[in-house]
Formats: structure tokens, C-alpha cells, sequence
């Protein structure tokens, strides 16, 4: 038996596209920033720990790290919206890869100064806000039928 393989042509992207997931990305980012700030800054008046740790030193690395994840999530979304058949499945499937991965940088911290268990879970609470807010929002956002 032979097998065909198709090959999947970039569909148009039309206004209502890029405008949608646009919307959804502004909100997703905007999304996760408060809420890690918010996270942050509860966990800084809960927990002690030591300004050394640098990913909460200060606010700077929280903002930042979202906005690259968050224009990550949106080109990649936008990208499957336009070339693949389950763009919100093939979403899931890969914002939870992401997820999962970006706790890595995390084992690194250990042994450093300034890591406690504290600055851990505060950095962990915000990963999940973050893949929350950010699926959430975009996949809920950006519009579009649903997957059969």
C-alpha cells in the first residue's frame, strides 16, 4: 500500500487573524507581568529571601522574561493558526513542553547565593501563573473555530 503524505499550503492570513491573536498576546503578557508581580511581591513580604537571589532581586527579570515568553507564545500560536490543521491541540501540546522546560533553569539556581526553597516556590508560582494567563488568554482570545 502506498502512502500519501500531504503537505499542508500557508492559508491567508487575514486581518482578523492577526489582529485577534495581537489582542490576545497584548493580554496575555499584560497578564502575566501583573500577576507576577503580584506573586513576587507577596512572596518578598512572606518568605525571607536574601536579595543575592537575583531572579527576584528585582522586578526587571520578572517583566522581561515575560514579555519574551509571551511574544514566543503569540508568534507561535499565529504560526499554527496559519500552517497547521489543530492549531489549538498542537498549542496545548507545546505550551506544555515550554512549561515543563522552563523550570530547568531553575535546577542551576541551586548552590548559588541566595537560593533558598522560598525563592523557589515563588519563581514556581510564577511559572504557572504565567502558563496560565498566557495559554488562557490566547487560546481563549485569539477567536477562530473550534478543532474537530
Amino acid at each position: 500500500m502506498a502512502t500519501e503524505t500531504t503537505v499542508r499550503e500557508r492559508r491567508p492570513a487575514s486581518p482578523v487573524i492577526w489582529q485577534s491573536t495581537i489582542v490576545a498576546g497584548v493580554v496575555a503578557i499584560v497578564g502575566a507581568i501583573t500577576a507576577n508581580l503580584i506573586i513576587r511581591w507577596i512572596g518578598l513580604q512572606i518568605a525571607d529571601v536574601p536579595n543575592a537571589f537575583e531572579p527576584l532581586a528585582n522586578a526587571e527579570p520578572t517583566i522581561l522574561v515575560s514579555i519574551i515568553y509571551g511574544i514566543g507564545a503569540v508568534v507561535a500560536f499565529t504560526l499554527l493558526r496559519l500552517y497547521s490543521g489543530r492549531p489549538w491541540r498542537t498549542f496545548a501540546i507545546i505550551a506544555a513542553v515550554v512549561f515543563v522546560l522552563s523550570f530547568i533553569p531553575m535546577l542551576g539556581l541551586r548552590g548559588q547565593d541566595g537560593t533558598t526553597a522560598a525563592g523557589i516556590a515563588i519563581l514556581s508560582a510564577m511559572h504557572v501563573a504565567s502558563a496560565i494567563i498566557m495559554v488562557g488568554s490566547i487560546s481563549w482570545l485569539a477567536g477562530g473555530e473550534a478543532e474537530a
